[in-house]
């Protein structure tokens, strides 16, 4: 009757501004875990940047990647993912578009097989700002020339997400463009912290957001909402935080995300704010 469910993000919430998990983190979760409850990650980042948090932390429980888009349980074989995916015909639809495809600065898909930028002749570098926000190496980034039609033929997996950076005077040309090609998806952008001249628009599936992911895992392991915690600070984690009047933004989290919580954590994430907020709402 007593067992919780905690449902945590990883950047700007569990892991400092170094973006690592702090001792006094690590020995919480586990407290957390040896009392009888559940802790679950859920966060942007793909599977193989987050997996390291996962082992350090002991979980061997289900886990959300890319805002729901896959959900797995890396401790157990036996687990089917979850894949909430669109077809690559999509983005082969998008690249079509001149409006699109001229607009474009860099073009970042996340799929199953990894990681693939599409660029132009004259900017052949990997886009910096988009391989932190999605934490893979450059090495292991397949690079595309945007403008080689041939070339597209490497994506051959479904996709889990589409980013593209344009300067932020081309977004409603881009956006209508894009709403053009599919009515289907979702469609969000970000304001780059580096770059105010650059935009990057977000396209997914209407299924992958964390909101869902929370809902899967508390049907799961049978734990009703209403015993969830559940932790963010950006504006992905909105979703979860309003299926439970137990979440928590972070003191450093967006505002949009404190407005959609229904408290707000005491310290930062960079003073172990999720770790406080669970001995003293757990008492471990």
């Amino acid at each position: 009757m007593n067992r919780r469910l905690i449902i945590s993000d990883l950047d700007g919430t569990l892991l400092n501004k170094k973006g690592e998990l702090s001792k006094e983190t690590i020995e919480t979760v586990k407290k957390v875990i040896a009392a009888g409850h559940v802790f679950c990650i859920s966060t942007g980042r793909p599977r193989r940047s987050a997996i390291k948090f996962y082992t350090e932390l002991g979980l061997t429980t289900i886990m959300s990647n890319i805002n729901g888009g896959y959900i797995s349980n890396p401790s157990d074989p036996s687990f089917y993912p979850i894949n909430n995916v669109f077809s690559k015909d999509i983005l082969f639809n998008l690249l079509n578009d001149e409006t699109i495809r001229s607009h474009t600065k860099k073009l970042y898909v996340e799929n199953q097989q990894g990681g693939i930028i599409f660029y132009k002749d004259e900017d052949i570098e990997v886009s910096d700002d988009i391989v932190e926000l999605f934490h893979v190496n450059k090495k292991d980034v397949v690079k595309i020339d945007i403008n080689k039609k041939e070339d597209w033929d490497i994506v051959t997996g479904d996709i889990y997400s589409i980013l593209i950076s344009i300067n932020k005077k081309s977004l409603d040309d881009v956006s209508f463009a894009i709403k053009a090609c599919t009515t289907t998806l979702f469609v969000d952008y970000w304001k780059n912290p580096k770059n105010p001249d650059i935009i990057t628009i977000d396209i997914r599936t209407t299924f992958q957001n964390k909101g869902s992911a929370l809902e899967f895992v508390a049907c799961y392991y049978g734990i009703p909402l209403r015993n969830t915690y559940a932790f963010g600070d950006g504006r992905n984690d909105i979703d979860m935080m309003k299926l439970t009047t137990r979440s928590y933004a972070m003191k450093n989290g967006h505002y949009a995300v404190k407005m959609a919580s229904y408290k707000i954590t005491s310290h930062s994430n960079d003073d172990d704010g999720v770790a406080k907020q669970l001995k003293k709402s757990l008492l471990v």
